[in-house]
């Protein structure tokens, strides 16, 4: 187990963290315009799923483009975000995930 302190962030990294999240909120937005929600978790998790193996290929190749991994791996981070918001905002509940 790793007993190293946390440290502080960095503002460089704060902003490099902060420009993840555009990256990720940008293909959030590119696939939202191309695809339709989810229609259920099952649906959400396989396409979160095949963006998950197509990062994978590109972690085990063996000169993996560190582009490529940036773009894979936002992928997978949007995919997720699109997960939570068509399938599973806290409060909400879905009609046919009701259990009375």
């Amino acid at each position: 187990m790793d007993n190293r302190e946390p440290e502080p962030m960095q503002k460089e990294e704060a902003q490099v963290l902060l420009d993840i999240g555009d990256d990720v909120t940008q293909e959030v937005i590119r696939a939202r315009s191309m695809y339709p929600k989810f229609s259920c978790l099952h649906e959400a998790l396989a396409v979160l799923w095949e963006e998950f193996e197509e990062l994978k290929l590109e972690v085990f190749k063996k000169n993996a483009s560190p582009d490529k991994l940036h773009d894979e791996a936002i992928q997978v981070a949007a995919m997720a975000v699109r997960l939570i918001q068509d399938c599973c905002i806290k409060g909400e509940e879905k009609d046919d995930d009701k259990s009375n």
